[in-house]
């Protein structure tokens, strides 16, 4: 009896030390790989870009109570869960955590149209981890056909579940942040004092 009462004790010990800190490294891990599919995403649709000899759009979608709804050049632009976001209402995405599109600007008309070709479809994120871009690219990333950014200078930034916004938090420590150059180049990196105190981490 004594020696199962202290194995039970030493258990309990190791469980409260462990789950914390895997419950920290599961975190961490999620916005790492948020960041490296989204950072994928970016570099997909430049490369395009270039290949392709058009410009290339990475956009927001809309929210979609069906994750599995087809997503086709056909109902590009026109069917509620298959077309970019530019504004943001009650029944469209808040930010690029429900989902984005990769689209060819094959009509060549400098905006994503019906007569375009999608190239990739990304559903939620889910896990209450949100992204969102600040001013250029809050809706919208493009790269013209020389690889560089049409207009699409800013960052996104990628934050956990959670409403904590001090610099101390585990939510601010695991925060990742993408920055777009004019060239069209992305970095991924932490999140710094300013984007801190801009209050950068969205209540999920």
């Amino acid at each position: 009896m004594l020696e199962l009462m202290v194995t039970l004790i030493v258990a309990a010990v190791l469980v409260v030390g462990v789950v914390p800190n895997l419950s920290s490294f599961v975190k961490r891990n999620r916005a790492a790989s948020t960041a490296n599919d989204l950072l994928a995403a970016i570099q997909y649709a430049r490369s395009e870009a270039l290949t392709r000899g058009t410009s290339v759009y990475l956009c927001r979608r809309p929210q979609t109570a069906d994750s599995s709804a087809a997503c086709t050049d056909s109902n590009l632009t026109t069917a509620s869960h298959c077309s970019c976001v530019t504004t943001t209402t009650a029944t469209t995405a808040d930010g690029w955590e429900d989902g984005w599109l990769v689209v060819a600007d094959s009509d060549r008309s400098d905006s994503v149209s019906a007569g375009d070709t999608l190239l990739q479809v990304q559903n939620a994120l889910g896990g209450g981890f949100t992204v969102r871009g600040n001013a250029n690219v809050s809706d919208q990333i493009g790269f013209r056909q020389d690889s560089t950014a049409a207009g699409s200078i800013g960052s996104l930034f990628i934050c956990g579940p959670g409403t904590e916004t001090a610099s101390t938090s585990e939510r601010i420590r695991h925060a990742r942040k993408l920055v777009i150059s004019r060239i069209g180049q992305t970095t991924v990196g932490s999140f710094t004092s300013g984007d801190i105190s801009a209050n950068r981490c969205a209540a999920s």
